[in-house]
């Protein structure tokens, strides 16, 4: 049969356990919340912050930001397609007599139009970086308020640079030249914005990965938490075991001598 000493000594490890239950999801909360706290009763003290500085929301942020990334790339890349067409189409006109020309003139054209189609399409949750209605896209990357802005930037043909040809245009090899050497530069400013996606993209890597080592620090410092408690728990047992034992040899020496030591 348990002695009193043993079962009061088990009932203050449950107390302790589940006062730690309760002390790491705080804990675990404040930690998720990205602001430090110089002590542990500090950040239990201190109120959680609101869901928009919580790892989960940033985490969340960060998968749409990279989703309108990737989306924004497959744009870039069917406007390089028509380009490129464009390209193939005007050095055809370098050497196509002039009735051959004119309709090469109108698929030149039709291509530059088809990417205004492309990059003006409702975006990732009304997000668009390449559109006539485009603007910057800011996500915060950590909790502690770091932030990520890409710029956006029209990125149809004839924003790129690239003209619509006139009726009376390409009436020579020299202007043929012109929209060649257009729709080259505007590939060379393509290739540039996706170098900035692709930054852009590792730096939101990168922090989805300082966000997750976050959420496993707190987890472990609160798992490490509960084992320091558990141990002092168990000293706080032998204590109290040793004060019961003492209590009881200074009551046998009570009955003996007749007063107290």
């Amino acid at each position: 049969m348990p002695r009193v000493d043993e079962i009061a000594a088990a009932t203050g490890i449950n107390t302790i356990l589940a006062k730690q239950q309760a002390k790491q999801a705080g804990l675990v909360k404040e930690l998720a919340s990205g602001y430090k706290h110089e002590a542990i009763a500090e950040a239990l003290a201190t109120r959680f912050e609101t869901d928009e500085l919580t790892i989960p929301v940033v985490q969340k942020n960060l998968q749409l930001a990279t989703s309108v990334l990737n989306a924004s790339n497959q744009t870039l890349s069917s406007v390089t397609g028509n380009l490129e067409q464009a390209l193939t189409t005007a050095a055809d006109a370098l050497s196509a007599p002039p009735a051959a020309r004119k309709a090469l003139m109108l698929r030149f054209n039709d291509l530059l139009d088809q990417t205004k189609t492309y990059v003006n399409n409702p975006g990732i949750n009304g997000i668009n970086l390449t559109g006539q209605h485009s603007a910057p896209l800011t996500v915060n990357t950590t909790t502690e308020g770091g932030k990520l802005t890409v710029a956006n930037e029209q990125a149809d043909a004839n924003s790129l640079g690239v003209r619509n040809i006139t009726p009376s245009g390409w009436n020579s090899a020299a202007d043929v030249e012109i929209s060649i050497n257009q729709i080259r530069n505007a590939l060379n400013r393509i290739t540039s914005i996706q170098s900035r996606y692709a930054a852009a993209l590792s730096a939101i890597t990168a922090a989805e990965g300082v966000n997750q080592a976050a959420v496993l620090a707190a987890s472990s410092t609160a798992a490490a938490l509960v084992g320091a408690d558990v141990g002092a728990a168990v000293l706080e047992g032998k204590k109290s075991l040793a004060e019961v034992e003492l209590a009881t040899w200074g009551e046998h020496q009570i009955h003996r001598h007749g007063h107290k030591i």
